[in-house]
């Protein structure tokens, strides 16, 4: 019953983290082809860091926005240098694209597309 109710109390914390993240949402260049700051379709981001960052402060998440041309929201920890975003690639880039230009952040040792599950 003990095990029952700390894992009910889990995935409300966890819910409630999800829910209230905000992104930084700073003013992201347009494509410089289409002008559009329109995000496409969101793509959900597990990330692994070099070494424990601040995964969801204003200018860490800014960084990444700026790096990827995308707006990046924070969704959830994974453990201490692992956690999953949701991205927002702008109208007219990839997926690769943008997954490729967040690998380049020095900080960043790996990221891939979270096959698990994608962001609606």
């Amino acid at each position: 019953m003990r095990y029952l109710i700390v894992g009910i109390a889990s995935v409300f914390v966890m819910l409630a983290c999800a829910q209230g993240t905000t992104s930084a949402l700073t003013a992201i260049s347009p494509d410089p082809a289409t002008g559009s700051q329109t995000a496409g379709q969101s793509v959900r981001v597990t990330v692994q860091f070099r070494q424990p960052v601040q995964y969801n402060s204003d200018s860490l998440l800014h960084d990444m926005e700026v790096r990827t041309r995308a707006q990046v929201r924070y969704i959830a920890s994974v453990s201490e240098n692992t956690h999953i975003y949701s991205i927002f690639p702008m109208a007219g880039t990839s997926k690769q694209e943008v997954l490729q230009r967040l690998r380049s952040m020095p900080q960043i040792a790996w990221a891939e597309i979270d096959s698990k599950a994608q962001t609606r």
